[in-house]
């Protein structure tokens, strides 16, 4: 791990330290020298994210059910708004004049 760079806030003491204390972690960012590179870290992680909630969409399209006790209650709530999102993205198509 690079000591120059954010460990992302599951890997940061002083994260878990500030949260354990009043419920947001967040404040020891702020006065983080690290804090300019966690923004590279948080694109890596959605992206990542994105990738498994898309591969899940792939695979229910598919015809594969989804046993969601394999996955984070987050990840359920992903998908379901991703496939709202198709919807209603299909709807606005479906709708414009031709």
């Amino acid at each position: 791990m690079d000591a120059n760079k954010c460990p992302s806030e599951a890997k940061c003491s002083m994260f878990s330290v500030a949260f354990l204390e009043s419920g947001d972690g967040l404040s020891a960012c702020e006065s983080c020298d690290l804090l300019p590179t966690k923004n590279e870290i948080l694109a890596a992680e959605d992206n990542d994210l994105v990738a498994e909630i898309e591969d899940i969409v792939f695979w229910e399209l598919g015809g594969q059910k989804t046993d969601w006790s394999h996955y984070p209650f987050e990840y359920y709530r992903l998908f379901c708004i991703w496939r709202r999102t198709e919807r209603q993205i299909d709807n606005m198509r479906r709708s414009r004049p031709m």
